[in-house]
């Protein structure tokens, strides 16, 4: 036939389609014909372009490889695969149409693994190419998975299935219109032929007259002819014949026939002959003469054209119908009567609705047939259709067949069966949709940025996600970077800029602004497309919405330091509470041998102011011991009617003693500012916390500290804030200091727990927050004023409390103690307080044994069960516990009395004493009278 491959295919469609594959796949691709022309091509890598190509030793390496796959293109199931000697795969499919080898697809070039670099290095050295421009060539290669490259090569299968089809499709096109110009220059022809002859013969056949076209046709002169009769020239009609003939004619008026007349050269001429009767001059014929030689030959040549039609139309699978100007079927091929299920009798002369098909689909394909009568253009329409083996899809080309005028005398439809595209077409809707579903479902937006003419492409997504409409969106780069966080900005750009330049992935994180103040983290993702000199022209990605990702990362990490923090208040809670144990033998050693100095003092041994001033000290200390547990948890709080004034003297004391000489403490104390209900230890621990907060205020700098304690009457406009509260009167405390002062932006989470603005390791982040919760639970308020550049002062209001506070005189420390002379086992692991509590129960009258070990101390109990009246045991000692000893001691001796004494115990308390039986609970350190008033409790039976 002597086409060639770019005579089948539309080579810009099919280039178009392979550089949106690069886009996608970013894989190498092109078509090549047999003569080695390159039809198409895109991706095509530096590392053949720049080096192999170019270089002649490397060259014929590669023209080896491009003969292996000439070679062995038969081979191909779907593709050969060959991997050249320069360490690259290659792939060619071979582009089949109608069992005709037109040219290859290649794909290539590109690896199935990582390349290795130092085979790589070495060819670089042995054909002198630029070693880091070569190895950037190598690695700008994709690296394809095996899975990868399968489905790339089903694929490009089914890609090879599209072009052979098409091909074939503008093969038959042009083989069709071919046969039809032939026809047509055949009618032409016959046309500029027929030149007509002219007779005037008499009733015998006589020829009177003829006309030089008549001796054209024939090869006689006009004399020759006048001495003629029509059977000297009709081959078929004897002289008998013509008369009969003729006899026929002078009855009918006129006739028209064909015959065959004889040349002068003795050959025969076909000729159709139109004769009348003239009646006058006795009668003659008047003949008109065609030479229809040439149109009898065109027949014989039609008719085989026509048997040649029907032999390849009742072969083809196509369906391939025949339409006159009325719409009704003039032939059906057995394709498209099978596929009907009608016989060609049961069709033939009937319209396309008079067979059956559909009324609306009838109106279309009436209107498609009549436009091309019309027009004598071509006309195409798709449809679907009901036929004997289910729906099918048709796509149906109609074709006007022109007549020796070049009129249409017939319209040929060829309907092709494109069932299988649609159905993959409705596959490949299909996977958009479930790939639409994919990015819905993972809340993924898709952008796509024209590099080259700064044009921007959202989708709906992406739109939510900057918190814009598509109508303020200007389509370019600009709209992107304009929505970005102004802390995130100059980043986001780098980032790109960096991609675009080849140096890495786009792969970042930023914030958006939405237009609302709405703050939102997206990740972005980005490929880089690039043109053939690998220049950046499109850029396409995703972005997806993190903020709940990053605020759940948030909330994690702020739980761990929770956590950590906990722990370590725990650890702290814990060591606090075995200093204060120990702090409790001490002090209790202490405060019963100064008790009992004093005891010794009254009869002028020893000075009793100084040795009162001693008791009060220890007194003081042991508060502070109840400080230390209540902040590590093993006490609870004892709220009691107090006066604040005295507690807050105190902390002072011991904060001129711990700031730095750089902070001016300044007090207006008012003794008299009234009583709350709560424990000292809370009081104390407000005062702590807020001047050790004022203190970090102005540790850089230095400042003034003011502390004041007043009373003031609040009314309900002053506690709107506090709607819980009723009015009346609060004591306030107020701690202002000189610092930096505390941001607005942040005022309203300074009460969080664990919110702190130093560095990691530098605060817990408790303080106020401890602050705020005693407040309330007091039944109080607490309030914060602030200006940055000049300090801070927090008001902290507690109700004042109608009941009288106890006195807080400097009256002689020691009560009249009461005594006995009961027995008494006394039990503690330190020598010294084990000695003074037998000392100070002596003196009261008792008769006391001591023991330092609680195993020793069960082993006297149980020789000598009936031996003691009472039991004094320590609970914190080692081998056994108080508890375990007494529930011991209880099985030996039921209703035997106990006191238990502790510093402090997670594992016990008064009430889970007496759930033991133990009959007495103190706690360390006692006073001597404390001591004596519990032991005759005890001893007396007194609930």
């Amino acid at each position: 036939m002597g086409y060639k491959l770019q005579d089948l295919i539309d080579i810009e469609h099919f280039q178009n389609l392979q550089d949106r594959l690069n886009e996608i796949y970013s894989f190498p691709s092109s078509i090549i014909d047999n003569d080695g022309n390159i039809l198409t091509a895109t991706a095509w890598q530096d590392i053949c372009t720049q080096f192999h190509r170019k270089n002649k030793e490397t060259e014929k390496l590669c023209i080896q490889s491009d003969q292996y796959i000439k070679d062995h293109i038969h081979e191909a199931n779907p593709a050969v695969s060959y991997t050249c000697p320069h360490g690259l795969v290659d792939n060619a499919a071979p582009i089949i149409i109608d069992g005709i080898h037109f040219g290859n697809f290649f794909t290539g070039q590109f690896f199935l693994e990582q390349p290795d670099l130092e085979f790589f290095k070495e060819q670089a050295k042995k054909y002198g190419f630029d070693e880091n421009g070569y190895l950037e060539a190598v690695k700008n290669v994709p690296v394809w998975s095996r899975e990868q490259l399968d489905s790339y090569l089903f694929y490009i299968k089914g890609l090879i299935a599209i072009i052979s089809e098409s091909g074939l499709k503008t093969l038959k096109e042009i083989e069709n219109r071919k046969q039809i110009e032939a026809r047509e220059r055949r009618h032409k022809s016959i046309l500029k032929t027929a030149m007509d002859g002219f007779w005037l013969a008499d009733t015998e056949g006589r020829l009177l007259e003829v006309n030089n076209a008549y001796c054209s046709m024939t090869g006689y002169s006009e004399d020759e002819l006048l001495t003629m009769c029509i059977a000297d020239l009709d081959v078929e009609e004897n002289q008998e014949i013509v008369v009969q003939h003729i006899q026929k004619v002078v009855a009918q008026g006129s006739d028209r026939f064909e015959s065959k007349h004889l040349r002068k050269d003795g050959t025969v001429l076909d000729v159709e002959v139109s004769v009348q009767f003239r009646s006058e001059d006795g009668g003659q014929c008047v003949c008109f003469i065609r030479d229809i030689s040439e149109r009898k030959l065109a027949e014989q040549k039609l008719r085989k054209s026509e048997e040649n039609f029907r032999s390849l139309s009742e072969s083809s699978s196509d369906f391939i119908m025949r339409y006159d100007q009325d719409c009704r079927h003039t032939y059906m091929n057995p394709a498209a009567l099978a596929a009907s299920g009608v016989s060609e009798g049961d069709i033939a002369g009937k319209t396309l609705f008079e067979s059956g098909f559909p009324l609306d689909l009838c109106k279309v394909l009436e209107e498609k047939i009549i436009q091309v009568f019309e027009t004598g253009t071509p006309s195409q329409a798709e449809f679907s259709l009901e036929s004997v083996n289910g729906l099918v899809y048709l796509d149906w080309r109609l074709t006007p067949e022109f007549d020796a005028d070049n009129q249409v005398m017939s319209v040929l439809g060829v309907s092709r069966d494109i069932t299988e595209r649609k159905q993959a077409e409705a596959e490949l809707r299909e996977y958009s949709q479930r790939l639409q579903l994919a990015t819905d479902s993972g809340k993924l937006a898709i952008w796509d940025w024209n590099v080259k003419d700064n044009i921007m492409f959202w989708d709906e997504r992406m739109f939510e996600l900057y918190g814009i409409t598509q109508e303020t969106f200007p389509n370019n780069f600009d709209a992107w970077i304009n929505g970005l966080h102004p802390d995130d900005k100059k980043r986001a750009i780098e980032e790109c800029d960096s991609a675009l330049a080849g140096e890495k992935e786009f792969d970042t994180s930023f914030r958006v602004l939405h237009p609302d103040g709405a703050v939102k983290f997206l990740k972005a993702n980005g490929i880089v497309i690039r043109d053939n000199a690998g220049k950046a022209v499109r850029m396409i990605g995703i972005n997806s919405d993190i903020t709940e990702q990053i605020q759940t990362e948030e909330e994690r990490r702020i739980l761990e330091t929770h956590l950590q923090q906990a722990q370590k208040m725990e650890a702290i809670g814990t060591l606090a509470g075995g200093i204060a144990h120990d702090f409790n033998n001490i002090l209790g050693a202490i405060l019963g041998y100064a008790e009992m100095a004093y005891e010794d003092s009254i009869s002028g041994s020893v000075k009793p102011g100084d040795l009162n001033q001693i008791l009060h000290a220890g007194q003081r200390a042991k508060e502070l011991v109840k400080q230390i547990l209540a902040f590590s948890r093993q006490t609870e709080t004892e709220e009691r009617a107090l006066q604040p004034a005295v507690i807050i003297k105190e902390a002072i004391k011991m904060l001129r003693a711990s700031l730095p000489t750089t902070i001016d403490i300044q007090t207006n104390i008012d003794p008299n500012a009234g009583v709350v209900l709560a424990d000292p230890s809370q009081i104390h621990q407000i005062i702590t916390n807020l001047c050790t907060n004022a203190f970090h205020a102005m540790e850089e700098t230095g400042g003034t500290l003011n502390i004041s304690l007043k009373q003031q009457e609040l009314t309900s406009v002053d506690l709107v804030s506090e709607p819980h509260l009723q009015p009346g009167k609060f004591v306030t405390i107020s701690v202002k200091d000189t610092g930096s002062g505390i941001a607005p932006e942040i005022m309203n989470k300074i009460f969080d727990p664990f919110f702190t603005t130093k560095e990691t390791g530098m605060g817990t982040g408790m303080g106020l927050a401890i602050i705020h919760g005693i407040t309330k639970k007091i039944g109080g308020f607490v309030s914060c004023k602030s200006s940055l550049g000049e300090g801070t002062t927090f008001h902290v209001y507690l109700p004042v409390y109608t009941t009288t506070a106890p006195p807080e005189a400097d009256a002689p420390f020691l009560e009249l103690p009461q005594t006995g002379i009961e027995r008494i086992l006394f039990i503690d692991d330190e020598e010294m307080l084990a000695e003074m509590g037998k000392t100070m129960l002596e003196r009261l009258g008792y008769s006391v044994t001591v023991e330092t070990n609680s195993i020793e101390a069960l082993k006297i109990i149980q020789s000598q069960p009936d031996n003691f009246d009472l039991i004094i045991t320590d609970q914190t000692m080692p081998g056994m516990t108080g508890t375990d000893l007494a529930q011991r001691v209880l099985q030996i001796q039921p209703g035997l009395p106990i006191i238990l004494c502790t510093g402090f115990s997670n594992l016990i308390s008064e009430e889970k004493a007496k759930m033991y039986g133990i009959k007495g609970f103190a706690m360390k350190p006692l006073a001597k009278t404390d001591l004596s008033k519990l032991v005759r409790k005890v001893l007396d039976g007194e609930n």
